[in-house]
């Protein structure tokens, strides 16, 4: 809404044109550290109240639906909204940022590989989904996009790492050290 209200004031001449350009920044699915402590599970994007619910062990014995979904580190995000500003060729544009498709199974891979010691909390590993499902999903290009602003993303083992210390440093997930799990989500439910 703000992109079109934002293109509907500079199409009807309510803003001079003289050196004024919009550019919109549309990311796919973003998950990135944190840089606050939350006040409640509430403070979190969907991607990564999930991987703090994972890391709790919420879905210690199954994963939801796990169809893979674009998506993009917040820093590189960041950094395609300051390469927008700095490159005129993106003026009037709409520039995709994905890095790619990932599902939940993978997420659960890297946080077995990078944090063994959550490895009680983690579902069963499961068979890796049907490729030709994954080319289908979310089929977002933003190759174009990328090269446009001169990004290339981090990969998602990076940022899921990076999701995990930070949730670590901020006190919202502590690795098992004898509490147990309803404990565990008791206190983050109870911050809801």
């Amino acid at each position: 809404m703000a992109e079109r209200a934002a293109l509907g004031a500079v199409s009807g001449n309510v803003i001079d044109r003289a050196g004024f350009a919009i550019t919109s920044i549309h990311p796919t699915s973003l998950l990135g550290p944190i840089l606050l402590p939350p006040r409640s599970p509430r403070d979190f994007n969907a991607f990564n109240r999930m991987i703090s619910k994972l890391l709790m062990g919420a879905f210690a014995h199954g994963l939801p639906p796990n169809e893979p979904f674009g998506w993009a580190d917040v820093r590189d995000v960041a950094l395609a909204h300051v390469r927008a500003l700095e490159t005129p060729a993106v003026a009037d544009q709409r520039i995709t940022i994905s890095a790619g498709k990932c599902d939940y199974n993978e997420i659960c891979e890297i946080v077995r590989r990078v944090s063994p010691e959550y490895a009680t909390r983690m579902p069963p590993a499961s068979a890796p989904d049907d490729e030709s499902l994954r080319d289908k999903a979310n089929g977002v290009d933003a190759g174009h996009s990328l090269e446009l602003v001169d990004l290339n993303c981090r990969p998602l083992l990076d940022s899921v790492t990076d999701v995990v210390r930070s949730l670590e440093s901020a006190g919202v997930v502590k690795p098992p050290s004898g509490q147990t799990l309803e404990e565990v989500l008791e206190h983050f439910l109870r911050q809801d």
